[in-house]
């Protein structure tokens, strides 16, 4: 992400049916994972210092789409997910989970 700043994930997903597991993904202006589908199992992962550029987005980034069912998020890691840019501070929207 050093010449994209947004929507330049350390992981992306997209499909039906995947295994996302034992990533570190860390130091990510804005989500560190990010994707759709359905029935993916996400476990074991570590984000680190994530959306520290940004507004309004998460860690792990998914959206809100009724398609995407069946998802599982379990036993995942989530440390330092917060702004630090001046102006993004003043916001209180990033989320480990979006």
């Amino acid at each position: 992400s050093r010449l994209v700043r947004t929507y330049a994930p350390g992981v992306h997903f997209d499909g039906v049916g995947l295994h996302v597991g034992n990533n570190s993904v860390r130091h990510a202006p804005h989500s560190c994972m990010t994707g759709g589908g359905s029935n993916h199992v996400f476990e074991h992962n570590r984000l680190e210092h994530c959306v520290y550029e940004c507004i309004d987005a998460g860690a792990f980034y998914v959206g809100r789409s009724w398609a995407q069912r069946g998802n599982v998020v379990r036993f995942n890691v989530f440390h330092t997910v917060r702004p630090t840019e001046r102006l993004a501070q003043r916001s209180c929207s990033q989320n480990a989970l979006y």
